[in-house]
């Protein structure tokens, strides 16, 4: 069984590379993924492990949506939700056997970021032959620019590949070679752009919010604020030399600004055109009807499109009704699926990880619940695997980390 020994995070390094490929290279990285954890398995006889209740909040969540099925009249849409969220089930299971993780996570945060690399290349070049063909500068902005995944969960990718930079720029026992802070630094700058490029309102505030407090606590826990503060000054010139170009040629809070100065009537469904800022708040006042008419257990999990549609049907909101469009906020939407038990236990998700997050300063975890958190508002994350995936996979790695902590100082996880 030698030729096996490293297999597991070789399939693990090879799935961290995956993640912002496009969803069908995702699955084939998944499936290896798991032959690898079950290959692992046996090699080592070792296939009960107890989960910590960090760790457990996630199988939870789908487990509700199992049970969600049982009240559901849509058992296809149902069994389809239940295949999109398996991640939340697969992760915290196979990645509990993770050991060392800490060496496990170097590899995986360093394939990670080659693939995000190796996306925005790949997004680059494509849109500089568009343009060579149609001499329109909109191929490098927002939808036209992201070629892989929606831009606001390509922009949470990036997000946390920069935090993860950042981190081995403070790292400096983990250099290799020479100029590798340079490198990692000419990184930064390269995801930074590319963030400009995506222009995911919500996600970029949030990316610009994340990487600067992860850049203080760093330096806050380094001691060296005189060393590393000129690097915190150069990345907030840089993020605000990006936008300011950026916004002379797609401004896209423009139709935030509009909307916060027009007094508008929420409640008037019968428009017939809206954009993406003005058709959240409609879309939100609808679905929390649809959570009043079912607010303990939901309608059941594969029944929320169609409750909706009810519901936009009803008040003539037609633009939603013909688009058949979800809430585009998660918590909503777990409302609308689960009712406040399903809310209840997403809240629950990131708050318990949170708190342990900061009691042992595990910063990039706190991130990571950061990102999500608040990206949710806007979009119904955990209901395509792009953002489940990424989710439920540093998720589990993060948690498992925590966990170690927890032993190191002999602290059990629900004190």
């Amino acid at each position: 069984m030698s030729a096996f020994k490293d297999i597991y995070v070789i399939a693990i390094c090879l799935l961290a590379f995956a993640l912002p490929l496009p969803q069908l290279y995702v699955n084939i990285a998944v499936a290896v993924f798991i032959v690898g954890s079950l290959i692992d398995f046996y090699r080592k006889r070792d296939f009960v492990s107890p989960l910590n209740s960090i760790l457990i909040l996630p199988i939870a969540f789908y487990v509700l949506h199992l049970i969600g099925l049982t009240y559901t009249d849509d058992l296809k849409a149902g069994f389809n939700n239940i295949q999109t969220k398996l991640s939340f089930l697969i992760f915290p299971l196979l990645l509990s056997k993770s050991t060392p993780i800490n060496h496990v996570l170097k590899k995986v945060k360093f394939f990670f970021i080659a693939g995000c690399v190796a996306v925005c290349i790949y997004d680059i070049v494509t849109a500089i032959i568009q343009y060579r063909l149609t001499k329109n500068m909109d191929v490098f902005y927002y939808i036209s620019f992201s070629k892989t995944m929606h831009v606001q969960y390509f922009t949470i990718y990036l997000n946390m590949a920069i935090i993860f930079l950042i981190d081995g720029i403070f790292n400096s026992d983990d250099f290799r070679f020479k100029n590798q802070k340079t490198f990692y630094l000419i990184l930064i700058v390269f995801f930074i752009l590319n963030i400009t490029l995506l222009a995911s309102r919500l996600a970029t505030v949030v990316s610009y919010i994340t990487v600067l407090l992860y850049f203080m606590l760093k330096i806050k826990a380094s001691g060296k604020f005189l060393k590393y503060s000129l690097y915190g000054l150069l990345l907030i010139l840089l993020i605000v030399f990006f936008d300011y170009f950026s916004l002379k040629n797609v401004n896209r809070f423009e139709q935030v600004e509009r909307f916060l100065h027009e007094n508008e009537n929420y409640f008037d469904f019968t428009k017939k055109e809206y954009n993406s800022t003005t058709l959240r708040i409609p879309l939100w006042i609808n679905a929390y009807q649809v959570i009043e008419s079912n607010p303990l257990t939901g309608v059941g999990t594969g029944d929320s499109r169609a409750e909706l549609d009810s519901v936009f049907l009803k008040n003539k909101f037609q633009y939603a009704y013909q688009n058949h469009f979800d809430p585009h906020n998660q918590y909503l939407q777990t409302g609308v699926i689960l009712g406040l038990a399903g809310l209840t236990l997403l809240l629950t998700m990131f708050l318990v990880p949170l708190y342990y997050s900061i009691r042992y300063r595990h910063y990039q975890f706190i991130c990571l619940l950061i990102i999500f958190m608040f990206n949710m508002l806007t979009e119904s994350i955990f209901e395509r695997q792009a953002g489940i995936m990424f989710f439920s996979f540093f998720y589990s790695l993060f948690s498992i980390q925590i966990i170690e902590e927890m032993k190191k100082q002999q602290l059990p996880a629900t004190e």
